[in-house]
């Protein structure tokens, strides 16, 4: 971990504008993961962030995803139209409780809402 915040911290300080993030909140609980990365997303907000991750939390309110299966490209859409339409995608959110998907499908959504308003006002 600290490895890795060292990496984030040099991109910071050289004002990278491509960030790739393999497993950055790997090793911690829920409940840092989701304050990590809203901290990623804040700090690099003007940049392209790449993140690599198992944990749907980690990727639920990204822009895109991009799912692989076995190697292959399975999809790449937002996270909401990928639960409608991606079956493998489907499938992960599908193998969680109904709270832990509503609470997935809330977050999705709100994602989506907030880069609706930011991109009209732009």
């Amino acid at each position: 971990m600290i490895g890795q915040l060292l990496s984030l911290g040099r991109a910071l300080l050289n004002n990278s504008k491509i960030v790739v993030c393999d497993e950055p909140t790997s090793n911690i609980d829920s409940k840092t993961d989701a304050a990590m990365q809203k901290i990623l997303r804040d700090v690099f907000r003007d940049a392209t962030l790449l993140t690599i991750a198992h944990r749907l939390d980690t990727i639920i309110d990204s822009d895109r995803i991009i799912v692989m299966d076995k190697g292959q490209l399975s999809g790449c859409d937002s996270p909401l139209e990928l639960m409608n339409t991606n079956d493998v995608f489907r499938a992960l959110v599908d193998c969680l409780d109904d709270s832990r998907r509503k609470e997935l499908l809330k977050k999705a959504t709100e994602a989506q809402s907030a880069r609706k308003k930011v991109q009209v006002a732009t």
